[in-house]
């Protein structure tokens, strides 16, 4: 049987009924009630499960106590726990499967059991039992107990207690028919009954759903979540109910002192069955509501601006680094002062030895060649290290002018902090942030955080804010973020928001439903079923190649920093090459033509 099934036997004692008994024949009707009860539990309750027995304890302890509770403990066959039958259960505690229910009255009597029956059933379906016994003496013959139940989905019904009928009757443990006093009320398929599901719009969850709609044919474009309920509902044989709370992006929270608000209270309540719109799985929620996860994890991202900035040189000293720097310079003076020392003949000043020396470096003719063995080493050795570094340095620097590479401007939360940007995000959202108070570094970030987190009522405003305004950063769900972004585009078709790869923090999504529902464990099924056949990645891939319907195209001057180096900063150097060449020209022939008229002179 299902969990969400109770067994219950629902007693009541008629030795508190005042019905005129001899004491014998009190003991006579005890002992009847006290087999027909035990042969119950030993019948249907599962052997090494926990029995709930709810008595009053205010009462003093009846037969029925001092033989009943001795006869269920003593083959250890089931765990006992007895319980005050007025004590209130907090709605959160974790409901048993079996229970027994013993009840004395003192001023009615069992004329119309039906009716009493009838009462009993109404108070336990407020308590979503399903599946329950209630025994009660015939008024004719007080040790006969007759078995009423009731059956919440037959007949075309959806779920009411009014389907009240006998089943069986017992007499010291013997029952007059052979029936299951507890089969199966949860059908597979359902008549058409109607689910409320209160939904969030929040793609790609739920998407462009109309509020007050019911379910209909499964497509990608309304949401994952929905497509979800939309084959559960085609399964199961529901109608889901679709509709949306006038407040945006109501989820809820739940308090310390257990006050629910938003969405989740409209479950709380019973207003509502099922909440849809990428709800996270906590612990409180766990608590108060059931939950069915189909294997989705989302996680919390930054989006921010979208900025490049290029990955090129600032300066011709990124090129080569310090210590080969150093090392060519001191190889440099090392040759120039050996090459002038060992040979005076061809260097009679240094500074004329550090010239060659230099040119040498650079790959330059001399116009006198040292005679001495001993500087021609040098100056071989000179040349080889010189041809391998003006080599390397060319080729690096061709390619670093060459290099098309970018990189974001903004691409870590602490460029987000130190550029001073203010972050919106979900109200439930800031919780991932909390400050612990110590000096480490990631307590020291949430706390920056925290204080420049503002709520967003309104996420795609806040999203128009990061695109058009560029002065805001928005921590939201990643699936959400890789949904919406598409949406914001220039004219050329570049991106106006850039969200990090990497969520700060990860967490189940579920679809959230009021505890008690009748549908979870068949729902659940369900939803297992069509997340192992592939429908949720199917839906997941079509979704993810839609944009949203406000799509923006704008022009946007993305801003250039002055002090990169490419070659667009080389034209001048160019120029002034090209204006020298053609002077160098120009003087070449002018001295050409002179020459030749001084000839004929």
């Amino acid at each position: 049987m299902p969990l969400t099934i109770i067994f219950l036997l629902f007693v009541i004692n008629p030795s508190f009924l005042h019905i005129p008994s001899l004491p014998l024949k009190e003991k006579l009707i005890s002992q009847s009630l006290t087999q027909c009860v035990y042969n119950a539990v030993e019948r249907f309750f599962e052997k090494g499960e926990t029995i709930f027995y709810f008595l009053p304890l205010s009462e003093s302890v009846t037969l029925l106590d001092q033989v009943l509770l001795p006869q269920l403990t003593h083959e250890f066959l089931w765990s006992l726990v007895v319980k005050n039958v007025t004590l209130d259960e907090s709605k959160i505690a974790q409901k048993p499967t079996f229970y027994i229910i013993h009840m004395q009255n003192q001023r009615s009597t069992l004329t119309k059991p039906r009716q009493v029956a009838s009462d009993v059933i109404t108070k336990l379906w407020k308590y979503h039992i399903v599946n329950g016994v209630v025994l009660l003496p015939d008024h004719l013959n007080p040790t006969v107990f007759n078995a009423f139940s009731w059956f919440p989905y037959h007949g075309g019904n959806c779920g009411t207690n009014n389907q009240i009928e006998l089943i069986d009757s017992c007499s010291n443990g013997s029952s007059t028919k052979v029936v299951n006093w507890y089969p199966q009320k949860i059908p597979k398929k359902f008549n058409q009954c109607t689910i409320k599901v209160r939904m969030i719009q929040w793609p790609p969850y739920v998407i462009n759903i109309p509020n007050g709609s019911w379910s209909g044919t499964q497509t990608s474009t309304r949401g994952f979540e929905i497509s979800i309920l939309d084959l559960v509902a085609e399964f199961a044989n529901v109608r889901m109910f679709y509709h949306d709370d006038q407040v945006l992006l109501n989820w809820g929270d739940i308090y310390d002192n257990g006050t629910i608000t938003g969405n989740l209270k409209y479950l709380s309540q019973e207003i509502d069955d099922i909440a849809v719109g990428a709800f996270g799985k906590t612990l409180k929620r766990s608590l108060y509501f059931d939950d069915v996860l189909y294997h989705h994890h989302e996680g919390l991202v930054f989006c921010v601006p979208f900025k490049t900035i290029n990955s090129k040189l600032h300066n011709l000293g990124e090129i080569m680094d310090f210590g080969a720097l150093v090392l060519t310079l001191v190889l440099y003076l090392v040759v120039t002062t050996m090459s002038w020392l060992v040979n005076h003949h061809d260097y009679t000043h240094f500074y004329t030895c550090a010239i060659d020396m230099y040119r040498v470096l650079l790959g330059m003719p001399i116009y006198q060649q040292p005679r001495s063995t001993r500087v021609r080493f040098f100056v071989a050795m000179l040349i080889i290290y010189s041809f391998y570094v003006l080599t390397a340095y060319q080729t690096l620097l061709t390619s670093a002018l060459a290099s098309v590479s970018t990189r974001q401007e903004i691409s870590t939360i602490d460029e987000i902090i130190d550029r001073n940007l203010d972050i919106h995000g979900i109200k439930q959202s800031s919780r991932y942030f909390a400050s612990n108070g110590t000096t480490s570094t990631i307590s020291r970030t949430n706390a920056a955080i925290f204080k420049k987190y503002k709520n967003c009522a309104n996420m795609y405003k806040c999203f128009d804010l990061v695109a058009f305004n560029r002065n805001v950063a928005v921590c939201a769900p990643k699936y959400f973020t890789q949904f919406i972004k598409n949406s914001y585009k220039t004219s050329n078709n570049d991106p106006l928001i850039y969200c990090f790869k990497e969520p700060i923090v990860s967490f189940p999504i579920g679809i959230v439903m009021r505890k008690g529902l009748h549908f979870y464990y068949r729902f659940k099924a369900l939803i297992g079923r069509i997340v192992s056949s592939g429908f949720t990645r199917k839906w997941k891939k079509e979704i993810r190649r839609t944009r949203f319907e406000n799509f923006t195209s704008v022009d946007i001057e993305v801003e250039k920093s002055g002090d990169e180096l490419d070659f667009n900063s080389l034209k001048l150097i160019f120029c002034v090459w090209l204006v020298g060449c053609v002077i160098s020209l120009i003087v070449f022939i002018c001295e050409v033509v002179k020459r030749v008229l001084f000839k004929k002179n």
